[in-house]
C-alpha cells in the first residue's frame, strides 16, 4: 500500500458520500500527500461541513490552488459569501 491505494480509497468513500469512512481512513494513512488532503477536504466541502472543512482547512500542511477554490465555491454554495471572499482575500 502506498499514498496512492490509501487516497483513491479515500476518494472512492467521499465520491459515495461516506465521509466519516473517509476520514477514518484518512487519519489511519500512514503518508499524506497534496491529493490526499485536498481529497479529504472536497468530502466535507461536498456534504457542506463547512465547520469540519475549516478545522482541516487550518491544520493542512500543503494548501495549493484546489485547496482555496475548495473552501471558497464551499462557502458560496453554503451561503457564506462573507467568508468566500475573506478566503479570496488571503490567497497567496
Amino acid at each position: 500500500r502506498d499514498v496512492f491505494t490509501w487516497t483513491a480509497m479515500v476518494s472512492g468513500y467521499v465520491q459515495n458520500r461516506m465521509v466519516e469512512e473517509a476520514r477514518g481512513l484518512f487519519d489511519k494513512m500512514p503518508e499524506r500527500n497534496e491529493v490526499s488532503w485536498n481529497a479529504m477536504l472536497a468530502g466535507y466541502v461536498q456534504g457542506e461541513r463547512m465547520e469540519m472543512a475549516k478545522e482541516l482547512f487550518d491544520v493542512m500542511p500543503f494548501r495549493n490552488v484546489s485547496t482555496w477554490n475548495t473552501m471558497i465555491t464551499g462557502y458560496a454554495q453554503c451561503g457564506d459569501v462573507s467568508e468566500a471572499k475573506n478566503l479570496f482575500d488571503k490567497m497567496p
